[in-house]
């Protein structure tokens, strides 16, 4: 899933050459012009044989490699009608390149000597961008220094009558790994299948929540997004925005979430064996972290195991351990221990 933004005109698209086709931009940078004309990657391609030297096998997949030309006849066939259609595949991703800009073209190349054994058809983008210079005497190699640039025409901005569509920033955009929102999914499936009010969760709802705030700073945005949450009803938001401003109150649980706190919400650990383990928020002060986890109902046992563990794969990163906190929402009490 991708979401299109609109086009905005302090804004750079970042797109390949396949995605670029059929569109123009005012102003084009196509960075990395140097491939190889003749390049793929590991090619092949079924070849034709002699049934009674391959087993009965009239066709073999091969390695359509240089050496190929030295084979049958064939193999070279293919093997050149492969190059071929690998340099045309080449010319057009140039062409579709270097026609989308309306305004100005900036093509980036790097200055790579011809070797004497070099052929035509294994030159790089640069080297025939190279030989466009010289032929158009632009090249004058006594005047380069490291870095050099040439230039044809003169950059200008064409008028336009476009009317500008007014833009509003984004003031907040949360991005999460994989397996840090998996709740989205059930949760709409509960909802569709057994109504609103029995499908609610409210522990995973505040946990999902609590993982969006970094500091109280951002606990007015998260309230506006409860109230907008249209799957919630009335009730439920109005709890779950109690919750918050309690446990982020002065009189609970302030201090773990001051502005100038180095904070990592719900990041990945990864272990030697693959396994990935999520704590719900770290604070990293001078290579010391605090572990903090929420849990709602009774406290249990293995929610202390759960954070010592984190605690020991902390310890082999070489973070050294200032406190584990267990936090109980229901209860807004909380448990530590070093």
């Amino acid at each position: 899933m991708s979401v299109p933004a609109t086009p905005d005109p302090q804004a750079v698209q970042i797109m390949t050459i396949h995605k670029s086709k059929g569109l123009e931009f005012p102003v084009v940078i196509v960075p990395y012009s140097d491939t190889q004309a003749d390049f793929s990657i590991k090619p092949t391609d079924w070849v034709s044989v002699s049934p009674t030297a391959y087993e009965g096998f009239e066709h073999l997949y091969m390695s359509l490699a240089s050496e190929a030309k030295f084979y049958p006849i064939h193999a070279q066939e293919v093997y050149t009608t492969h190059l071929h259609k690998t340099q045309m595949d080449h010319i057009n991703g140039l062409y579709v390149a270097f026609t989308r800009a309306v305004e100005q073209l900036y093509v980036c190349s790097i200055d790579k000597p011809e070797s004497k054994t070099q052929k035509e058809s294994s030159l790089r983008h640069g080297q025939l961008l190279k030989r466009f210079l010289e032929r158009d005497t632009a090249w004058n190699k006594e005047e380069m220094d490291l870095v050099t640039s040439f230039q044809k025409g003169t950059p200008i901005q064409l008028a336009t009558s476009k009317s500008s569509t007014p833009t509003l920033p984004l003031g907040n955009y949360q991005v999460y790994s994989t397996g840090s929102r998996t709740d989205f999914s059930t949760r709409r499936g509960m909802l569709w299948a057994s109504g609103v009010q029995e499908a609610i969760n409210k522990g995973n709802l505040l946990h999902d929540y609590m993982s969006q705030i970094e500091s109280i700073e951002d606990l007015p945005a998260v309230v506006l997004k409860i109230q907008n949450d249209d799957y919630i009803s009335s009730q439920v938001k109005s709890e779950l925005i109690e919750t918050l401003n309690l446990l982020i109150s002065p009189q609970y649980f302030e201090k773990y979430f001051k502005p100038d706190l180095n904070i990592l919400n719900e990041r990945g650990i990864l272990t030697p064996e693959g396994k990935k383990f999520i704590p719900d928020r770290l604070i990293i002060d001078n290579g010391q972290v605090t572990i903090i986890d929420y849990k709602t109902g009774a406290q249990l046992e293995k929610h202390r195991d759960q954070l010592d563990y984190y605690a020991a794969l902390l310890l082999q990163m070489d973070y050294k351990i200032k406190e584990k906190v267990l936090i109980y929402t229901d209860e807004l009490k909380e448990l530590v221990w070093n």
